[in-house]
C-alpha cells in the first residue's frame, strides 16, 4: 500500500487563528493528528493490507536497497525545503508587517498541493515514474526560486502556489517507487525510512533557515530551492539502475 496522508490546505490557516492561545493550537494539532490516524487506520485499504512473511535476515533490512536509499535522500532534501519555507514565510511576513498573513500563505501552499494531486490523479500513472519524479522536482526547484524574488506577501502567495502544486504528485510518486524497489518483506520499514528522511530534513531545514533569516527571509527560500534541486539530481543519477524494480534485491 502506497498511501500517504495529504496536507489539508485549511490546516495552516486554522492553526494560525488559534496562535493567540498556544495551548489551544497544540491541542488542535494533537486532535487533528489523532483523528487523521484513526481515519487512516479504519480505511479498507489499511485494514485489508497484510505484510509479507519473507523478512530478510540481514541487519540492513530495507536500506539494503539502493533505490530506497536514493528515495530517503530525496525525501530528506524535500523535507529540508519544507522546513526552510515554513520558517522563511513567517519571517518574511513578520518583516513586511503582515505576520498574520503567514497562515494564509501556507494555506495557499497546501491548497496548491491538493490541486496538483487531483490533477495528477486524473492523468493516471506515468509510463516512466522515475522520469516524472525528476521533472516534478525540477519544476518545484524552479518554482521555489520565485519565492526568492517575491517582493511582497501578495506576490509570495502567488509564487508559493506554483511551488506547492508539484508536492502531492511528488509524494505519491516517491511512495509508489518505494513500494517497487523495497526488498521483499520490508515494505513497511521502507515507508518508515521515507518518513524518517523527510522528518530529518524538516528539522535541518527549519534550523538552517532560522539561522539565516537574520540576513533576510529570502536566504531561506534559496536554501529550499537548492535542496529540491539536490533531490532532482539524486533521482536523475539513480534513474538508470537503482530506481527500478529489479534493483530491489541489491
Amino acid at each position: 500500500m502506497t498511501t500517504r496522508p495529504a496536507r489539508l490546505p485549511f490546516i495552516p490557516l486554522l492553526i494560525a487563528q488559534t496562535l493567540a492561545i498556544p495551548a489551544l493550537a497544540l491541542g488542535l494539532c494533537a486532535a487533528l493528528l489523532v483523528g487523521g490516524t484513526a481515519m487512516f487506520a479504519r480505511h479498507p485499504a489499511s485494514r485489508g493490507w497484510a505484510p509479507s512473511s519473507q523478512r530478510p535476515a540481514d541487519v540492513a533490512g530495507a536500506l539494503a536497497s539502493r533505490g530506497l536509499r536514493a528515495l530517503v535522500v530525496t525525501q530528506a532534501c524535500i523535507g529540508l525545503s519544507f522546513g526552510a519555507i515554513e520558517v522563511s514565510v513567517a519571517a518574511f511576513c513578520g518583516r513586511a508587517g503582515a505576520a498574520s498573513a503567514s497562515g494564509l500563505i501556507l494555506a495557499v501552499w497546501g491548497a496548491a498541493s491538493m490541486a496538483g494531486g487531483l490533477m495528477a490523479a486524473r492523468r493516471g500513472a506515468a509510463a516512466d515514474p522515475v522520469a516524472r519524479l525528476a521533472v516534478l522536482l525540477g519544476v518545484m526547484a524552479t518554482a521555489d526560486l520565485l519565492l526568492v524574488a517575491a517582493p511582497s506577501p501578495a506576490m509570495l502567495a502567488l509564487a508559493i502556489a506554483a511551488a506547492g502544486a508539484p508536492i502531492a504528485p511528488i509524494m505519491a510518486t516517491v511512495y509508489a517507487l518505494a513500494g517497487d524497489v523495497a526488498r521483499e518483506g520490508t515494505t513497511t520499514e521502507a515507508f518508515t525510512w521515507l518518513t524518517t528522511g523527510i522528518g530529518a530534513g524538516l528539522a535541518a531545514g527549519s534550523t538552517l533557515a532560522g539561522a539565516l533569516v537574520g540576513a533576510g527571509a529570502h536566504a531561506g527560500f534559496a536554501v529550499a530551492a537548492a535542496a529540491v534541486a539536490g533531490a532532482a539530481v539524486t533521482v536523475a543519477r539513480s534513474r538508470a539502475r537503482a530506481l527500478r524494480p529489479a534493483a530491489a534485491p541489491c
